[in-house]
């Protein structure tokens, strides 16, 4: 072989290796979209069940929604906290410095937070249960969560992996603690935590319980900002073994995690197997209240010795089962998507909805709310999937025919200013360009 063609051979290798770490840097993570489909999936189907299931038929929503919990909020949560890691990750290899990855960051999660805003406003303002006037814009649902875990998910990782394990238990510790004590001053004072109007914010402690834990329920700042600090470390894992691309690394990442996910979901199953029922006598606070908000009669047919520990929303056994379960989850998503490569049409289409899954969370509710009548479980899952499909199918034009146009995810890249930031580093390049030949003329 001549020289010539040795050099030939040795600049196409490079060029090989450039196109393949610029895909590498580019290219999202499969298994996390295909994740978040089947997750939003079946959000729809708890939401379409809540909306239009008779009255007689409503233990099927809440079994639906004490089973199939780990795919909700706490999912998400984690999912979106690994997201920010790898984005963060991807861009500072990129065209990034730390200044642009923290504004893109954070504009992101402010969006996102607004657009949480604007669903708490419409759904409490048409609750007559709640009476905060103004400040119904304030509610921990699950969006206006995402958006703050992803600026406390950019914290974290500023801390190292083993003190953001110790901030988790700090967090776990504190929050139940803090949550009986500040509900029992509520109380005290004469009010019911369960049932504040604006005109009680003026006592400090149903502040402090507005700002942290309203509503108990669903995904308050307490217990819930744990999750971003687990799942940052996962992420940096999964973005070492993506990075490397190797499918030993990949192996060394599904095992680790799979050994943490089961640990984890063992430990929340067995330590919270006692059951609690709606005149359970030992149970804190928390759990009282958990169980009664979901109707225990509705659920009496079924559960009648009380739902075990680990599946009521919220309590620590709940928390730690479903860190675990999502760890799991990530592992097996992972193993068939990128071990095992398996990435046909059924792949591709979950990954479309993951990738457009807040389009979809806020949509899908239209379709449910204006559904005039109620109907059996037969015909609710039948329901389910045209909800399902209809839904797809109108965020798939507004994605492909508008550009985007018209979905929450074009707000959010747009907030992040990322157009921006490239049009400005491709400006500063070509600039680059055109004062190098004038340097080497001098």
């Amino acid at each position: 072989m001549s020289q010539t063609e040795r050099n030939k051979g040795h600049v196409e290798k490079n060029d090989n290796d450039i196109k393949k770490n610029k895909k590498g840097k580019t290219k999202r993570v499969l298994a996390l979209d295909v994740l978040k489909g089947i997750a939003i999936i079946l959000v729809v189907l708890s939401h379409v069940a809540y909306f239009i299931l008779r009255p007689e038929d409503i233990w099927l929503y809440w079994s639906i929604y004490i089973l199939l919990d780990v795919f909700g909020p706490s999912l998400f949560v984690f999912l979106s906290a690994q997201g920010v890691v790898f984005s963060l990750t991807k861009k500072k290899t990129d065209y990034f410095d730390a200044k642009a990855v923290r504004k893109t960051t954070f504009r992101r999660a402010y969006a996102i937070i607004a657009i949480g805003w604007v669903y708490n406003l419409f759904i409490n303002l048409v609750n007559p249960i709640i009476n905060y006037g103004p400040l119904s814009f304030w509610y921990w649902h699950i969006l206006q969560f995402i958006g703050f875990s992803q600026i406390f998910t950019y914290i974290a990782l500023k801390c190292k992996p083993y003190q953001r394990i110790i901030i988790t238990f700090v967090i776990f510790a504190v929050s139940y603690p803090l949550f009986d004590f500040i509900t029992a001053q509520i109380t005290a004072s004469g009010l019911d935590f369960r049932r504040l109007g604006i005109g009680d914010l003026s006592n400090p402690f149903a502040l402090i319980y507005f700002l942290i834990f309203e509503p108990f329920f669903l995904s308050p700042l307490l217990p819930w900002l744990a999750y971003p600090f687990i799942s940052s470390i996962v992420g940096e894992w999964l973005v070492k073994a993506v990075e490397d691309g190797s499918l030993k690394a990949k192996l060394a990442f599904t095992k680790k995690i799979l050994i943490v996910g089961i640990i984890m979901t063992l430990t929340g199953i067995l330590t919270g197997l006692g059951r609690v029922t709606w005149d359970y006598s030992r149970q804190n606070l928390w759990e009282t209240i958990v169980v009664d908000s979901v109707r225990w009669d509705w659920l009496d047919w079924y559960w009648n010795d009380g739902i075990p520990l680990f599946l009521v929303h919220g309590t620590l056994q709940f928390m730690i089962y479903n860190l675990g379960m999502a760890i799991l989850l990530v592992a097996v998503t992972f193993y068939i998507t990128e071990i095992r490569d398996v990435r046909g049409k059924p792949a591709q289409l979950l990954s479309f909805y993951g990738r457009t899954s807040l389009s979809i969370f806020i949509y899908h509710q239209l379709f449910a709310l204006i559904l005039p009548f109620k109907v059996g479980p037969a015909l609710m899952f039948l329901i389910w999937i045209i909800v399902t499909i209809l839904t797809g199918a109108i965020i798939a034009a507004l994605v492909f025919k508008a550009k985007g146009k018209g979905t929450l995810e074009y707000i959010v890249i747009a907030a992040g200013g990322l157009k921006r930031v490239k049009e400005k580093y491709k400006a500063k390049q070509e600039l680059q360009d055109q004062q190098e030949p004038k340097e080497e003329n001098s």
